[in-house]
């Protein structure tokens, strides 16, 4: 790839292009992501150039003492930018400095790890708030009887659509609430 092939934004961060990145191969480019003031929840990715075909650009991110990388996203011919939200794990405990680590990789494999990232967390927080309303529900003695037992189908039914409805469009809820 020749230089100013792509950029990464992170908010609150300058505008890093490959030039501004360690080329640890010529494959792969590591940034540092100095001290901030909060921790970095966000990584965009964006192509100045086309790559070969059947590849996409790989974005990592790793925590001190930068030994655990987590795949993030990737853009590709097709979709040439995408955001992508950071989650950290407990133990990172809210890193306010990083390594973004960028990598050409095959489509194929790509989409094969784009499958393994975590869901929308809009909808995994849906999820958790809904489950919390029914065991709620379930701790009351009512809801032991045949009435119960209806109202329990009728809530998991409602919990199916939801994440059905999550996973076409994450932001139903904001499209839909001049509608409620």
């Amino acid at each position: 790839m020749s230089t100013g092939a792509f950029g990464i934004v992170i908010p609150g961060h300058p505008v890093l292009f490959d030039a501004n990145c360690r080329q640890v191969d010529p494959q792969r480019w590591l940034a540092d992501v100095a001290n901030s003031a909060s921790a970095v929840r966000d990584v965009t990715l964006f192509l100045n150039q086309p790559l070969p075909e059947g590849t996409g650009l790989a974005a990592y991110i790793s925590p001190p003492p930068f030994q655990s990388w987590r795949f993030l996203g990737f853009v590709h011919n097709a979709s040439p930018s995408a955001t992508m939200r950071v989650r950290w794990l407990p133990e990172d405990a809210n890193p306010t400095a990083a390594q973004v680590a960028i990598a050409v990789e095959p489509l194929s494999e790509l989409s094969v790890k784009q499958s393994l990232v975590p869901g929308d967390e809009f909808t995994q927080f849906g999820k958790g708030v809904a489950t919390d309303l029914i065991r709620y529900l379930e701790s009351f003695e009512s809801m032991q009887s045949a009435a119960g037992e209806y109202l329990t189908k009728l809530f998991n039914r409602w919990l199916e659509r939801f994440e059905a409805k999550s996973k076409r469009d994450p932001y139903w809820w904001v499209n839909s609430a001049s509608a409620i």
